[in-house]
């Protein structure tokens, strides 16, 4: 379970797993038509973050299809 809270531009959702490691999921770079999305956790309490994940989305225009180019 995560909360999401705007910090300035962004979004950040945080939690702790059943494990007890933190959990923090960032997006930002936010656009109409993109984002950057962080996926990061922390086995000490927040002191340090481990990048996990990393995706850029882009919003597909109608009509794309499957969105692939080319």
């Amino acid at each position: 379970q995560l909360v999401g809270r705007r910090q300035g531009d962004d979004i950040v959702q945080e939690g702790t797993r059943p494990d007890g490691a933190l959990v923090r999921w960032s997006f930002c770079e936010i656009t109409p038509s993109s984002f950057h999305w962080k996926g990061e956790s922390s086995p000490d309490g927040g002191r340090t973050w481990r990048l996990e994940a990393e995706f850029l989305g882009r919003r597909m225009r109608p009509g794309d299809g499957d969105g692939r180019r080319g």
